[in-house]
């Protein structure tokens, strides 16, 4: 799968590639400006971010001027933003298999022939998509780890809950039978509450907005006072849940289901014979 923000800079063109070389008057850079790359050449990598002139996508090591690539590779893998951005050196001979192994288990990304200018290009695109894909999997890898976060926090929240609840009966034991039975209905109130809060929504809707990151933007921007209930509806109807479905989950009754449908088509200016549920289909995310 492509990513989008990888799709986006093609069509704008605004790939950004750092050449490390030598050679003064970069000659490569104005082959590279033909073919849209954004470059820029640098003596060699610096060590703090402030003095690139632009965050490369890709950076190009020309071998050919003395250059200890070694060296430089081992300077940008200790920099922790640009440990990842792939890096291609640019050779004026020929290697041999092995050598070509050798080159990559020290974590280049791959090589180019600098008299092969076709294979400059196809190689860095497939570097910056590369790039671009490893950035989207560790976004995913982050946003996961929220959800994680979430549900343990829900979790660890209903486990000091049920404490409580012990602790609470416990106490009940070294009580009069009439003052058991009233705190007992005690009790059962506050854990029909805990139950009724229980389907965790800041879970749910951690997970929600991994699927439809726009959506609850989208929708606001029709009312901005929207009430977290009409959130929670409106995200149902967007998963495909029926009414009898969503009945379950939010714990009323279809006849409540109904009324909330009302409400929050008032309040989204839809007419009465139209679908809420055509409405939040509709909406692009």
């Amino acid at each position: 799968m492509i990513s989008t923000d990888f799709k986006s800079k093609v069509a704008t063109n605004t790939f950004s590639v750092t050449i490390i070389t030598e050679n003064t008057d970069c000659s490569i850079r104005e082959k590279l400006a033909e073919s849209n790359f954004k470059v820029q050449c640098m003596e060699s990598i610096p060590q703090e971010i402030s003095l690139w002139k632009e965050s490369p996508n890709a950076i190009l090591i020309d071998t050919s001027h003395r250059i200890k690539w070694e060296l430089f590779l081992q300077s940008l893998k200790e920099i922790e933003e640009y440990k990842d951005v792939p890096v291609i050196l640019l050779l004026s001979e020929r290697i041999s298999i092995k050598e070509a192994f050798t080159i990559l288990d020290q974590g280049v990304f791959s090589y180019a022939y600098k008299d092969n200018y076709e294979s400059i290009v196809k190689t860095l695109t497939t570097a910056i998509k590369y790039w671009f894909d490893l950035r989207d999997s560790l976004i995913k890898t982050n946003q996961l780890n929220r959800i994680l976060s979430t549900n343990y926090l829900n979790i660890d929240s209903k486990n000091e809950y049920l404490e409580k609840v012990k602790k609470k009966i416990d106490s009940l034991t070294k009580l009069p039978g009439s003052e058991i039975s009233k705190e007992l209905n005690s009790l059962s109130n506050e854990i029909s509450k805990q139950l009724k809060q229980g389907y965790h929504h800041d879970l749910f809707k951690a997970h929600f907005e991994e699927v439809h990151p726009l959506f609850y933007k989208k929708l606001l921007q029709n009312n901005k006072n929207l009430t977290s209930n009409d959130l929670k509806l409106a995200s149902f109807i967007k998963m495909g849940f029926n009414n009898s479905e969503i009945s379950f989950f939010l714990g009323i009754s279809m006849a409540g289901v109904k009324k909330a449908i009302q409400r929050i088509k008032v309040r989204l200016s839809i007419a009465p014979k139209e679908s809420l549920r055509q409405f939040v289909f509709n909406i692009d995310v």
